[in-house]
């Protein structure tokens, strides 16, 4: 949910924002959606990296995917900034051939999807994110910005394969 849907939560509102979040997944069985949200918690909880755009936000339409990259997170590090650029992948198949799909999918992102994604996530940061640390993301996505010397991209993945419940 957004943070105005998530800040206006109160007993009588639950199960009808409850139904719209749910509205938002993917309705087909295996949609890898379930990954995403794992990739989520792991970048937020492991690398403090607070997502930048909320995709589930954008959806139109529950019969649909987010093209595009399945996280976008902004990290500090000491002085250098990263920015996340997530892929899962959760699938029945051999670690070898759910290892080739990410590798696969990464470069076809970095082909023809990263722009887009950067000029998404620029128009649409996170009412989460507050104060200095917005105005510093929209800095370092700004691509009319030369000064980044201290910033760096890395994909982060997240790779589930063979177990029966995928």
């Amino acid at each position: 949910l957004s943070k105005q849907e998530r800040d206006s939560l109160d007993i009588d509102k639950l199960r009808k924002l409850w139904k719209t979040a749910v509205r938002r997944f993917v309705k087909y069985p295996k949609t890898g959606e379930f990954g995403e949200i794992i990739l989520f918690h792991l970048l937020e909880c492991l690398e403090q990296a607070v997502q930048v755009v909320n995709k589930m936000v954008l959806k139109t339409s529950g019969n649909m995917h987010y093209h595009g990259a399945d996280a976008i997170h902004f990290g500090v590090d000491g002085e250098l900034r990263i920015l996340f650029l997530g892929e899962s992948k959760t699938e029945q198949k051999k670690f070898s051939e759910v290892l080739k799909s990410t590798l696969d999918s990464v470069n076809d992102y970095n082909a023809k999807k990263h722009e887009f994604d950067i000029s998404l996530a620029t128009g649409h940061i996170s009412d989460d994110i507050q104060g200095e640390l917005k105005q510093e993301i929209k800095k370092y996505l700004d691509p009319s910005n030369e000064d980044l010397k201290n910033f760096t991209y890395t994909h982060a993945a997240l790779i589930a394969f063979e177990d029966k419940v995928l």
